[in-house]
């Protein structure tokens, strides 16, 4: 996916949320019942298969991804990649969401701060320190549920994993802020063809 997605961002000269958001017509179905506000701050976590894994800063790998996108000399390779650190999916760190939220919540105080993941029960264990900070709620539901609650969010705070990126394509909201992972980089975020708002964040 990281080799067609960088080729195609050099052919464009445009990231690729941009591009599809102006060509493609995106509806995310409401779910027949939800147990939350919609337009609110949101943060999705990771959880799953990687809930035990070690939490990984994917700042050299972005930078790497970047010099792929901008200079058509460059060529992708997996192994070179690696050695600059993990690219695997993983959560964030605490400290890391402490540093996003504290320059979000003040600029929206009308809003709730909600947490979205796989596991709750992970998540208030993870995150029991700013979820009294910021009165975080925590929220598990199927895939759709979940989904939607991403999607229409007003500000989204993402991971490093595919199903933030698709929810990505079809949010509505105001601010996203990612961390740092190559899938971003090589559609074209925070690179010289980004023509969106979106923020990337040290996940350290």
């Amino acid at each position: 996916m990281r080799n067609t997605a960088y080729k195609l961002v050099r052919y464009l000269k445009l990231d690729l949320i941009t591009y599809a958001k102006q060509k493609l017509s995106f509806n995310v179905e409401k779910p027949s019942q939800i147990n939350f506000k919609t337009g609110q701050i949101v943060i999705h976590i990771r959880n799953g298969d990687v809930s035990n894994q070690p939490i990984y800063d994917g700042f050299k790998v972005h930078e790497y991804c970047k010099k792929l996108v901008e200079n058509k000399d460059q060529v992708y390779n997996r192994v070179e990649m690696d050695k600059l650190g993990s690219d695997r999916q993983c959560q964030t760190s605490e400290s890391a969401l402490d540093k996003v939220l504290s320059e979000v919540c003040p600029k929206h105080p009308e809003k709730e701060v909600h947490l979205v993941s796989e596991d709750k029960s992970v998540s208030l264990e993870r995150y029991k320190n700013i979820s009294k900070k910021y009165n975080i709620k925590f929220f598990s539901s199927d895939i759709n549920t979940d989904f939607y609650h991403l999607a229409t969010a007003d500000v989204l705070i993402g991971s490093r994993s595919s199903f933030c990126i698709m929810a990505l394509y079809h949010f509505t909201g105001k601010e996203f802020f990612y961390p740092h992972w190559s899938l971003y980089t090589c559609l074209g975020l925070g690179t010289k063809y980004d023509q969106t708002n979106h923020k990337p964040f040290r996940n350290i």
